[in-house]
Parts: C-alpha cells; structure tokens; sequence
C-alpha cells in the first residue's frame, strides 16, 4: 500500500516541469489540473493510476480505405474511421501527465520519417464498444486490413508524435487544433498520435495502404472508447509475471 502510494505521488509530479512547458510554449488558457488519479475533461477520462486515457469517440467509417484513425467533426470524416470532440492539445496535455514523451516536433520532416526511438514514446492504443450487450475491447490495430502484405496484417505500432506548433498573430498555435488530425496513418505530420510505419498511400494504388476490416467492425455511429496507455506498460506487466 505504502509502495502504491509513493508511485501515486511519483506520478503526480514526474510530469511537472513537462505539463509546464508544454502551458508556455503552447500558450494554452485554461487547463484542468492534473491533481487526482481520475480526471474527466473534454470528453476524455485519464487513470493516473492505470496510465490510461480513455477517448470517446463515434464511427464514422465502416468500410473503405483510411488516411486517419480519428478526426475531430467536419474534418476528415470522409478517411478517418472515428471522430471524436475532444480537443488535440488537451489530448497532448494529458499525454505529458502519463510520463510520455514526443517523439518528434519538427513540422518540416515527413511524418514518416520522424525518429521513433523514444521508448516514453510509444503507445497501445485500443478500442472499446458494445456487441449484442458484451463488452468488447481489443487492440486497434485487429480493426484494420493492410493492402500491402497478403496476411492483411497491420502491426500494433503507435506512436505519440505530437503535433507542432507554429506562430500566427503573435500567438503559438497547436497544429492539430486546426486541422483536426488526432491519430494519423503516417501522412499527416501534425497529427497527435501516429501509425509506426509507412504502409503507402491509399489513393495511390490497390495495394497500397490500410482499409477498415468490415468483417469486424463496428457499424457506422457506434459509440466507442479509444484507450490509450504507454507501450511501456507492456513490459512492467511481463516483469512482474516472470518467475
């Protein structure tokens, strides 16, 4: 108990000096305090305890091939599969309180060649739902279909990229507040969150890029939870099971 609670207040303030800068540099007005081990805020709920921040989110998309993951409304619908109200630098804020880390900053790379070597960097990103009154939670990733590789499969490799900022008006602006990209596919670089890997672009060609597995996928307005926990948990997990 007495361990719990030192990792507990460890955890409360580890973040610190990364949460401020992260207020400075983005000139954000108003943000909740991260001072609990549950905090719900702007349609998002982050577990301190877990290291987990649950995103509500809708189906958009049940079938056709993807650009994005999730988009914010009136955005890009039309290539994400969810959407979500949630605000980008909100969900960058709170990403900074689990102990995570950019990986990259620089608007100028090509999102798929940003470096991916943070291992504060990586997360498990999965998705929560009702079927036929059961809960169904499982990584993101089992939702997709890569058109590269006959297998189809798309591997469970996520990163948090962090947008970039740029100034307008005398006043720093959070790219991903405006576009509206909150987990990309490797193509726009001021996504929050992006897909570890180059897997082409769709457009370009049947064998190229990621569709929506329609075999199991969630009909279009579902209601779901993106749950997103460091990568890193992974292995503390398979620490603690070893003999």
């Amino acid at each position: 108990m007495r361990n719990q609670k030192s990792y507990m207040q460890t955890m409360l303030l580890l973040p610190v000096f990364s949460v401020l800068s992260f207020v400075f540099a983005h000139g954000a007005d108003t943000l909740p305090r991260v001072d609990k081990q549950v905090i719900n805020s702007g349609g998002l709920e982050v577990n301190l305890a877990k290291r987990q921040i649950a995103m509500d989110a809708t189906v958009c998309l049940d079938v056709g091939i993807l650009e994005y993951l999730v988009c914010r409304p009136r955005t890009f619908e039309h290539e994400a599969f969810f959407s979500t109200k949630c605000k980008p630098s909100l969900l960058h804020y709170f990403l900074l309180a689990l102990d995570l880390e950019p990986a990259s900053s620089d608007a100028q790379e090509d999102s798929t060649e940003k470096p991916r070597d943070k291992t504060k960097s990586r997360v498990r990103i999965e998705v929560e739902y009702e079927k036929n009154g059961k809960t169904i939670r499982q990584p993101i990733n089992e939702l997709l279909v890569n058109r590269e590789r006959k297998d189809g499969v798309v591997s469970d490799s996520w990163v948090f990229a962090g947008s970039h900022v740029y100034r307008e008006d005398e006043r720093n602006i959070y790219a991903a507040d405006i576009t509206g990209a909150i987990i990309g596919l490797g193509i726009d670089g001021s996504a929050v969150l992006q897909f570890d890997g180059k897997i082409g672009i769709p457009y370009r060609g049947e064998d190229q890029g990621v569709r929506i597995n329609t075999a199991i996928c969630p009909p279009s307005g579902t209601r779901v939870r993106l749950i997103v926990s460091p990568r890193d948990l992974e292995t503390q997990t398979t620490a603690k099971q070893a003999p």
